[in-house]
């Protein structure tokens, strides 16, 4: 849901909103580790002041995911502030315009502990559902410090150590870094900025937290409660283009022919859930019988 469609359920007080970015419709952000380190640097350095809990993060390379506690005011301020920052470096780097702007994202306010519980696993998931990496090692989120009880032993590098010059430098920042902040080869530490102790609270332990984890059917479900009641309906040539796209972003094949039975039937659900595909569409897009369209 874009900001101009948003009606805040929290009416001011601190609520819970997941922000993400169009992993569809914009180019490669992150490329290189340099590039990931600014992207995590960024997000710590939005945090600094406090105004606005990180609950947890997840950089993959053409989008973002960010689940953010505070005043929705605070929070958007939190987002466009990060989404300028990215913005700027991409330009840079690409001596081009970046895709995106400050108000290119999503907001999807979490109202209850259930959802918040498959808001969480639906963004650490993202490297493993990629294929690129398991959650907990995958250096580009905060799974790191989630139910870890060796976390806070982990130590880096003071950012007090360093001049100003020398922060300035390292973080692309002018202001001061909190005193508790610490970095190890050039990215703060999630421990530092992460308020993963928030985040564990909709969990009952860390058993539950890891089964929610491995629940793929929260993709679905979580994509169903960001699109709502806003599906928009496409003709077949448009869901192909965007059935192949999903093949082979998410899937990794050419085409729905290449895919097993189950992945085929997550595949139809998803373009159910997400482009609003009919049943008789998805049975001459996708080859499906009465059966198995029963199974949706």
């Amino acid at each position: 849901m874009k900001t101009s469609n948003l009606i805040d359920p929290f009416r001011g007080k601190p609520g819970i909103y997941h922000f993400s970015t169009d992993a569809l419709k914009k180019k490669i952000l992150f490329k290189e580790r340099t590039d990931f380190v600014y992207g995590v640097n960024s997000i710590a350095i939005c945090a600094k002041d406090g105004k606005v809990d990180v609950l947890c993060y997840c950089l993959m390379s053409n989008h973002i995911h960010i689940l953010l506690r505070g005043a929705l005011s605070d929070c958007l301020r939190f987002m466009r502030k990060l989404m300028f920052r990215l913005a700027v470096y991409a330009g840079k780097r690409d001596r081009e315009k970046a895709g995106f702007g400050v108000e290119d994202f999503e907001i999807v306010p979490v109202t209850s502990r259930n959802q918040m519980k498959k808001e969480i696993a639906y963004i650490l998931r993202n490297p493993y559902k990629a294929r690129v990496a398991s959650p907990i090692s995958y250096e580009w989120n905060s799974a790191d410090v989630m139910f870890n009880p060796h976390a806070e032993s982990v130590h880096g590098k003071s950012v007090q150590e360093l001049t100003v010059v020398e922060c300035r430098r390292t973080f692309a920042t002018r202001g001061p870094l909190p005193e508790h902040y610490e970095y190890f080869e050039g990215k703060i530490l999630n421990k530092c900025f992460v308020r993963n102790d928030l985040a564990q609270k909709c969990f009952r332990d860390d058993i539950d937290y890891f089964n929610e984890i491995k629940k793929f059917d929260n993709e679905i479900e979580v994509e169903g409660e960001r699109l709502g009641k806003e599906h928009v309906f496409f003709t077949d040539e448009e869901l192909h283009a965007k059935m192949l796209r999903m093949c082979r972003n998410e899937y990794y094949v050419s085409s729905p022919n290449e895919l097993d039975g189950k992945s085929l039937l997550n595949l139809a659900r998803a373009l159910r859930v997400r482009f609003g595909a009919g049943k008789e569409q998805l049975e001459r897009l996708l080859g499906l019988d009465d059966s198995l369209v029963g199974k949706l």
